[in-house]
This record gives structure tokens, sequence and C-alpha cells, in this order.
């Protein structure tokens, strides 16, 4: 999100240039927000993945562990997520490895390309 573009808004700029004196109108700010394109899209990408993880949540809930790994395999679920995975750096990836068994640790190494 450009820093500009919500510097723009004239709710912002009112209370910014009055130094406080007019009361930030922060409903008005997010309706103007959302009512930009590039924001709008995130915002709907966003509430699309929180749909997907609550319907995830909701088929798994009384599943036994082996039926929730059968159930992400045949969707796919177990790949690296490109989102972490890409930004993660050496030390993040050992903080992660720290708390994992020795097997899991080996397939989580050559899942993100470690070993």
């Amino acid at each position: 999100m450009d820093p500009a573009m919500i510097a723009n808004l004239p709710q912002v700029r009112d209370h910014v240039l009055s130094g406080g004196d007019v009361e930030l109108d922060l409903s008005a700010a997010l309706d103007g927000l959302r009512e930009e394109p590039s924001i709008s899209n995130q915002l709907i990408a966003a509430e699309v993945k929180e749909a997907e993880v609550t319907k995830i949540q909701s088929d798994t809930a009384n599943m036994s562990r082996v039926e929730k790994m059968n159930y992400a395999r045949e969707r796919g679920l177990t790949k690296p997520r490109e989102d972490v995975a890409n930004t993660m750096t050496m030390n993040e990836h050992a903080a992660v490895l720290a708390g994992l068994s020795p097997v899991q640790r080996m397939n989580y190494a050559r899942r993100h390309g470690i070993v």
C-alpha cells in the first residue's frame, strides 16, 4: 500500500493539517481506502483466503490425525506455502527446525531445499 494514498485521503489530510484539532474519522478513511481498486482487490483476496481456511477447519474438526493428513495430501495442502517459504531466512528455518522431531526435520529440510 502506498503511504501517499493514505496521506491524500481527505479525512487524514484534515486531521494532520489541523494539528489534530479535527478528529480523524477513521470509518470514513477506511471507506475511502476500500474504494481504491488495489486495496479492494487485496481485501477480496484476504476474504477468499479466510473462507478457505474456515472451510478446511470445519472439514477437519472431527478427523483423526491420519484422516487430516490424507485430507491435506488429497488437496495439495502439504506443499510449502509460497508466501512463507520464499520469505523466510535461514535463521527462521532453523527456529522451525529446532521444534521438530528428527524425521520431521528431514522432511522439512527437503521440502524447503535446505538439504
